[in-house]
């Protein structure tokens, strides 16, 4: 499959959420695959390779960050960056997050015009 929108994946295990979040990311531009849970996302590595992932950080299966340690080990030479979304205040997530390299580190509600900035911020850094 052939897409000229850039490719990011969203790692999102609350449906009403991850539904709203896609839509948006759509509307500004962007070609979103919508994973429910790590297992999902990392599964879909093979077939694709987004040029942002978008996680949740605590999600049944694989969490955010297991799913980053997954894709750094299995897909070294893609260096995909990683932005997080978590509606748990814990400065060990955010230290964590930080650990594994993490572009950014949001906390639910986003503001998703914020959220787009910097999606776009990154990918344009890649093509730099």
């Amino acid at each position: 499959m052939k897409v000229n929108k850039p490719l990011v994946f969203l790692v999102e295990d609350s449906n009403p959420y991850r539904i709203l979040l896609k839509r948006v990311l759509e509307r500004s531009g962007f070609f979103v695959l919508a994973f429910k849970d790590g297992v999902e996302a990392f599964k879909k590595l093979y077939d694709y390779s987004p040029q942002v992932i978008i996680s949740d950080i605590q999600m049944p299966k694989m969490d955010g960050f297991e799913l980053n340690e997954a894709t750094s080990s299995h897909f070294p030479a893609r260096d995909i960056p990683f932005i997080y979304i978590t509606s748990t205040v814990d400065e060990r997530n955010r230290e964590k997050a930080d650990e594994l390299g993490a572009k950014m580190f949001y906390r639910k509600p986003i503001d998703v015009h914020e959220l787009v900035g910097s999606i776009t911020k990154i990918i344009n850094a890649q093509v730099a």
